[in-house]
Protein backbone atom coordinates (compact mmCIF):
# COMPACT_ATOMS: atom_id res chain seq x y z
CA UNK A 1 0.00 0.00 0.00
CA UNK A 2 1.54 3.46 -1.08
CA UNK A 3 1.72 5.56 1.81
CA UNK A 4 1.12 9.67 1.80
CA UNK A 5 4.55 9.97 3.42
CA UNK A 6 6.10 8.54 0.91
CA UNK A 7 5.05 9.41 -2.46
CA UNK A 8 8.33 9.97 -5.10
CA UNK A 9 6.24 9.98 -8.23
CA UNK A 10 2.67 11.60 -9.71
CA UNK A 11 2.29 7.59 -10.43
CA UNK A 12 2.60 6.96 -6.65
CA UNK A 13 0.03 9.60 -6.05
CA UNK A 14 -2.30 7.97 -8.64
CA UNK A 15 -1.71 4.93 -6.82
CA UNK A 16 -2.62 6.53 -3.16
CA UNK A 17 -6.02 8.22 -4.21
CA UNK A 18 -7.01 4.68 -6.32
CA UNK A 19 -5.75 2.71 -2.60
CA UNK A 20 -7.98 5.35 -0.29
CA UNK A 21 -10.60 6.71 -2.60
CA UNK A 22 -13.00 9.30 -0.85
CA UNK A 23 -10.52 9.40 2.17
CA UNK A 24 -8.20 11.76 0.03
CA UNK A 25 -10.65 14.48 0.20
CA UNK A 26 -10.75 14.83 3.87
CA UNK A 27 -7.10 14.19 3.84
CA UNK A 28 -6.85 17.20 1.12
CA UNK A 29 -9.74 19.09 3.25
CA UNK A 30 -7.51 18.85 6.37
CA UNK A 31 -4.64 20.50 4.50
CA UNK A 32 -6.84 23.50 3.80
CA UNK A 33 -7.96 23.72 7.33
CA UNK A 34 -4.59 23.85 8.66
CA UNK A 35 -2.46 24.91 6.24
CA UNK A 36 -1.27 27.00 3.51
CA UNK A 37 0.23 26.41 0.47
CA UNK A 38 0.12 25.54 -3.25
CA UNK A 39 1.61 21.58 -4.09
CA UNK A 40 -1.20 19.38 -2.03
CA UNK A 41 -4.16 21.46 -4.33
CA UNK A 42 -1.88 21.86 -7.48
CA UNK A 43 -0.97 18.00 -7.55
CA UNK A 44 -4.78 17.47 -6.60
CA UNK A 45 -5.52 19.06 -9.91
CA UNK A 46 -3.21 17.38 -11.82
CA UNK A 47 -5.39 13.78 -10.35
CA UNK A 48 -8.23 15.44 -11.31
CA UNK A 49 -7.23 15.97 -14.68
CA UNK A 50 -6.27 12.45 -14.41
CA UNK A 51 -9.92 11.47 -13.66
CA UNK A 52 -8.56 10.56 -10.17
CA UNK A 53 -10.56 12.83 -8.02
CA UNK A 54 -13.74 14.72 -9.01
CA UNK A 55 -12.47 18.05 -10.14
CA UNK A 56 -15.55 20.15 -8.47
CA UNK A 57 -15.22 18.30 -5.14
CA UNK A 58 -11.65 18.93 -5.54
CA UNK A 59 -11.84 22.56 -5.46
CA UNK A 60 -15.01 22.51 -2.90
CA UNK A 61 -12.98 20.40 0.04
CA UNK A 62 -9.58 22.67 -0.56
CA UNK A 63 -11.77 26.32 -0.76
CA UNK A 64 -14.45 24.87 1.76
CA UNK A 65 -11.39 23.97 4.30
CA UNK A 66 -9.38 27.31 3.85
CA UNK A 67 -12.56 29.08 4.15
CA UNK A 68 -13.22 27.17 7.67
CA UNK A 69 -9.83 27.09 9.09
CA UNK A 70 -9.74 30.80 8.67
CA UNK A 71 -13.11 31.20 10.32
CA UNK A 72 -11.73 29.38 13.44
CA UNK A 73 -8.78 31.38 13.56
CA UNK A 74 -10.55 34.68 13.22
CA UNK A 75 -12.91 33.12 16.42
CA UNK A 76 -9.98 32.83 18.34
CA UNK A 77 -8.69 36.43 17.41
CA UNK A 78 -11.60 37.78 18.66
CA UNK A 79 -11.76 35.71 21.69
CA UNK A 80 -8.48 35.25 22.95
CA UNK A 81 -6.15 37.23 20.58
CA UNK A 82 -4.71 39.40 22.62
CA UNK A 83 -3.76 36.94 25.42
CA UNK A 84 -2.46 34.71 22.85
CA UNK A 85 -0.20 37.55 21.14
CA UNK A 86 0.99 39.07 25.08
CA UNK A 87 2.47 34.72 25.29
CA UNK A 88 3.48 34.27 21.89
CA UNK A 89 6.25 37.06 21.11
CA UNK A 90 6.93 35.88 17.91
CA UNK A 91 3.32 36.98 16.45
CA UNK A 92 3.43 40.35 17.80
CA UNK A 93 4.82 42.25 15.11
CA UNK A 94 2.88 40.14 12.71
CA UNK A 95 -0.37 41.10 14.13
CA UNK A 96 0.87 44.44 14.62
CA UNK A 97 1.47 44.71 10.77
CA UNK A 98 -1.44 42.87 9.51
CA UNK A 99 -3.76 45.26 11.92
CA UNK A 100 -1.87 48.49 9.90
CA UNK A 101 -2.01 46.98 6.38
CA UNK A 102 -5.67 46.21 7.04
CA UNK A 103 -6.54 49.76 7.90
CA UNK A 104 -5.12 50.46 4.00
CA UNK A 105 -6.18 47.77 2.31
CA UNK A 106 -8.80 45.96 3.81
CA UNK A 107 -10.35 44.30 1.07
CA UNK A 108 -7.81 43.41 -0.64
CA UNK A 109 -5.72 42.00 2.03
CA UNK A 110 -8.65 39.51 2.80
CA UNK A 111 -9.03 38.09 -0.66
CA UNK A 112 -4.99 37.44 -0.74
CA UNK A 113 -3.50 37.26 2.71
CA UNK A 114 -3.52 32.95 2.15
CA UNK A 115 -1.78 33.44 -1.06
CA UNK A 116 1.84 34.29 1.32
CA UNK A 117 3.17 31.17 2.92
CA UNK A 118 3.66 31.72 6.42
CA UNK A 119 1.22 34.75 6.92
CA UNK A 120 -1.92 32.80 7.27
CA UNK A 121 -2.44 32.47 11.12
CA UNK A 122 -0.82 35.61 12.39
CA UNK A 123 -3.31 37.59 9.13
CA UNK A 124 -6.76 35.55 10.83
CA UNK A 125 -5.85 35.97 14.03
CA UNK A 126 -4.93 39.81 13.55
CA UNK A 127 -8.02 39.87 11.55
CA UNK A 128 -9.79 38.73 14.71
CA UNK A 129 -8.49 41.28 17.09
CA UNK A 130 -9.48 44.41 14.39
CA UNK A 131 -12.84 45.99 14.86
CA UNK A 132 -13.87 44.47 11.52
CA UNK A 133 -17.08 42.98 11.34
CA UNK A 134 -17.29 38.87 11.01
CA UNK A 135 -20.04 39.53 8.63
CA UNK A 136 -18.38 41.56 6.72
CA UNK A 137 -14.93 39.54 6.83
CA UNK A 138 -16.72 35.84 6.49
CA UNK A 139 -18.07 36.35 3.00
CA UNK A 140 -14.50 37.95 1.48
CA UNK A 141 -12.74 35.63 3.23
CA UNK A 142 -14.94 32.66 1.75
CA UNK A 143 -14.32 34.68 -1.55
CA UNK A 144 -10.62 34.68 -0.86
CA UNK A 145 -10.37 30.70 -0.20
CA UNK A 146 -12.58 30.06 -2.83
CA UNK A 147 -9.89 32.64 -5.23
CA UNK A 148 -7.15 30.32 -3.72
CA UNK A 149 -8.66 26.93 -4.68
CA UNK A 150 -9.34 27.48 -8.27
CA UNK A 151 -5.94 29.18 -8.81
CA UNK A 152 -4.34 26.41 -7.65
CA UNK A 153 -6.30 23.20 -8.20
CA UNK A 154 -7.09 25.04 -11.71
CA UNK A 155 -3.35 25.07 -12.22
CA UNK A 156 -2.91 21.71 -11.69
CA UNK A 157 -5.94 20.66 -13.77
CA UNK A 158 -4.38 22.77 -16.76
CA UNK A 159 -0.89 21.51 -16.21
CA UNK A 160 -2.21 17.68 -16.26
CA UNK A 161 -1.37 16.92 -19.67
CA UNK A 162 2.38 17.90 -18.72
CA UNK A 163 4.73 15.39 -18.23
CA UNK A 164 6.64 14.90 -14.33
CA UNK A 165 9.18 16.76 -15.06
CA UNK A 166 7.51 19.57 -16.45
CA UNK A 167 5.23 20.04 -13.86
CA UNK A 168 8.12 19.90 -11.54
CA UNK A 169 9.27 22.96 -13.59
CA UNK A 170 6.18 24.81 -13.73
CA UNK A 171 5.40 25.00 -10.01
CA UNK A 172 9.02 26.11 -9.92
CA UNK A 173 8.32 28.80 -11.65
CA UNK A 174 5.16 29.72 -10.29
CA UNK A 175 6.69 29.44 -6.59
CA UNK A 176 9.12 32.25 -7.95
CA UNK A 177 6.39 34.00 -9.71
CA UNK A 178 3.97 34.64 -6.99
CA UNK A 179 7.36 35.33 -4.56
CA UNK A 180 8.36 38.12 -6.93
CA UNK A 181 4.31 39.57 -6.91
CA UNK A 182 4.21 39.64 -2.72
CA UNK A 183 7.38 41.15 -2.59
CA UNK A 184 6.54 43.76 -4.74
CA UNK A 185 3.29 44.21 -3.10
CA UNK A 186 4.76 44.11 -0.04
CA UNK A 187 7.63 46.75 -1.15
CA UNK A 188 4.90 49.06 -2.82
CA UNK A 189 2.61 49.01 0.56
CA UNK A 190 5.62 49.26 3.11
CA UNK A 191 5.78 53.13 0.80
CA UNK A 192 2.31 54.04 1.68
CA UNK A 193 1.86 52.53 5.78
CA UNK A 194 3.57 54.32 8.39
CA UNK A 195 6.55 52.36 10.14
CA UNK A 196 5.89 49.53 12.37
CA UNK A 197 8.15 50.14 15.49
Amino acid sequence: MTDLLTLATLDDLLRFIATHGDGVYLIAFTFAFARTGFLPPLLAGYAAHKGALDPAATFLVFAGGSWLGDELRFFIGRRWGAAIVARVRFLQRPVEIVTRVLGAYPTGFILTYRFARGLRTAAALGLGMTRIAWSRFSPFNAVGAALWAAVFTGAGFSLGHLSEKLLGEAANTATLALLAVFLLAGWLISRRIPAVR
